[in-house]
């Protein structure tokens, strides 16, 4: 009888491990832009936010089977259109990059791949996508607020954040030197923000009130990266606290398996 209990703790156990490590993966989604065309613009530029279709993976064929979701684009590097081919994306929830000690390669920027900084350190990449889930806000609101202007400077300041020069040579290009200053100040006042009230992955939803999901395109430099914000409604449970539940409901199973088993030997 003690055999067969083991084996049920062993399958139980394996069974958890699968659930555990399939909640700690990076899934993957598939994507197509919608929009901006036709969308507002500054200085010859579509500005955030976007619209994208996001599905299952593995779909190749426009229009794919998704959900049409507003994101944003921190990405000046790449390009994509709505005529772009569906492609494949990995999905990062910022939190997921607290705490790491090495800069996470899930993720567009600041790791040995990318295309702007290469040198960066994880402390780095934390704080600059927690500056861009800030900005990514505060485009939104400009957006609630019609203030299609400071959502253009502010979709600058975001692209800026990543890239330093490309953005702002564009900008020069064009003369918009009105625009160029007010997304370095906005981007300058970003990131003070952060630094000021300790805003890091790990807290950034508690602390704003948004979920920040990062979409990075398979390969990384096949399209821009995008970002997507979802207003946190009532509290989620971490993964940690989720499978803490599940081995309190695990032991609790074999528990009973236990005291079954003695009572049949009992009854024998």
């Amino acid at each position: 009888m003690k055999s067969i209990i083991r084996t049920q703790l062993f399958l139980a156990m394996a069974g958890l491990f699968v659930f555990a490590t399939g909640a700690f993966a990076n899934p993957s989604v598939t994507m197509e832009l919608t929009a901006p065309a036709p969308g507002p613009s500054l200085d010859g530029i579509y500005i955030n936010p976007y619209t994208a279709l996001v599905g299952a993976p593995g779909q190749t064929t426009a229009p794919i089977n998704g959900v049409s979701t507003a994101v944003l684009c921190d990405d000046w590097t790449a390009n994509v259109y709505p005529t772009t081919p569906p492609w494949q994306a990995t999905v990062t929830d910022i939190s997921q990059l607290y705490g790491e000690t090495s800069p996470s390669e899930t993720v567009k920027f600041d790791n040995p791949d990318s295309p702007t900084i290469t040198n960066a350190t994880a402390a780095q990449q934390q704080n600059d996508y927690t500056v861009a889930g800030w900005l990514a806000i505060e485009i939104v609101q400009a957006q609630q607020a019609n203030n299609q202007t400071l959502e253009g400077q502010l979709s600058y300041a975001l692209w800026l954040n990543f890239d330093p020069t490309d953005p702002a040579s564009y900008l020069s290009g064009m003369g918009a030197t009105t625009d160029l200053n007010a997304a370095e100040t906005d981007l300058s006042n970003a990131r003070t923000y952060v630094s000021n009230n300790g805003l890091n992955p790990g807290d950034f939803e508690a602390t704003t009130g948004y979920d920040l999901t990062i979409y990075t395109s398979v390969p990384k430099g096949y399209t821009q990266e995008f970002l997507s914000l979802t207003p946190v409604s009532a509290p989620e449970a971490s993964a940690a606290a989720v499978l803490a539940a599940d081995l309190i409901g695990l032991f609790g199973v074999v528990f009973f398996l236990r005291r079954r088993s003695a009572r049949a030997t009992a009854n024998r």
